[in-house]
């Protein structure tokens, strides 16, 4: 951010001096008055935001202003100059405009079948998106702060990260121990692509027909102009992995796409389609993500 610039023209006025020598009288002339012009430049010294400490509800936003304050002394708004990032308690930030919204318009509620599972069987959550808006250069979906939760369970969520690339030939989903990281060509594909997913082995009986299930978290994007549709669905397995790069993930709905050349879903765990059975938002059967949730839209903030 640039200072005001504070111009001060000194101006010297000199009076010229006299001297006698062989009685004359001798006139020396003055020197050349000093026209260089002083530059102080004024910097900027704090910023006040307002308001400093606000709590908002559910749903509510709130528009934010500040002024700078500067070394001369003077202050001025600076509310359109800056650059605004929100950081949230987790560290994730994001730099969006002065208004902060308190909002979980990323979440999508949504229910169990009438299917109990048993004790020690795993339900397998898993997301996708479609994304729109992309350019000819590669544009990375960044999705965090992940929850599903239910009157049973509290359930957090890896990171993922999803990068739609033109340079990339076929798409790929891996596991880094932290997020999940899903590259896929930027055009050509048909249907979905895998988001994010978890694995919850069930500690206890789970009964039938819970409602509701939530499943919510943050999205941010490095490009503008993006919007994202996503979805969520979960099914049940008698067996399954928690080494997420076993399950061999399905990227895309593409059967053409990915090395898995086929009709599944994006999100499929091929390496254990045969052990799905009925329960969770399933029926068992070739249903091997489990039925989906409705359609969120979200339009992601840059990070």
């Amino acid at each position: 951010m640039a200072g005001a610039i504070a111009a001060i023209l000194a101006v010297a006025l000199l009076f010229p001096s006299k001297s006698f020598s062989g009685g004359k009288k001798k006139s020396t002339p003055p020197p050349a008055a000093d026209t260089t012009d002083h530059i102080t430049a004024v910097h900027l010294t704090s910023i006040t935001i307002n308001p400093a400490t606000v709590t908002l509800p559910l749903g509510k936003g709130q528009l934010f202003s500040a002024t700078g304050r500067f070394s001369d002394g003077s202050s001025r708004d600076v509310t359109t100059t800056i650059t605004w990032t929100a950081t949230d308690t987790s560290g994730h930030s994001a730099s969006c405009t002065q208004t902060v919204t308190v909002t979980n318009d990323v979440a999508i509620a949504s229910n169990f079948n009438g299917t109990a599972v048993g004790a020690g069987n795993f339900i397998w959550f898993n997301s996708i998106l479609d994304v729109s808006g992309l350019g000819s250069s590669p544009v990375t979906i960044h999705f965090f702060n992940q929850k599903v939760t239910s009157a049973s369970f509290t359930l957090t969520v890896p990171d993922a990260v999803v990068t739609f690339d033109p340079s990339a030939t076929m798409a790929t989903t891996t596991f880094d121990g932290v997020k999940w990281v899903t590259i896929v060509p930027s055009s050509g594909l048909a249907g979905n692509t895998f988001l994010s997913g978890l694995a919850y082995q069930l500690p206890g009986n789970l009964p039938g027909g819970l409602d509701p299930v939530t499943w919510s978290g943050t999205f941010v994007s490095d490009t503008a102009g993006v919007q994202v549709k996503w979805k969520w669905a979960a099914a049940a397995y008698s067996n399954f992995s928690n080494n997420y790069n076993l399950l061999g993930v399905k990227p895309v709905d593409d059967n053409h796409a990915s090395q898995y050349q086929n009709s599944d879903h994006a999100g499929t765990p091929e390496n254990f389609k045969a052990y799905v059975i009925g329960g969770a938002r399933g029926g068992g059967g070739s249903n091997y993500t489990g039925s989906y949730s409705g359609t969120k839209s979200v339009t992601p903030c840059i990070e």
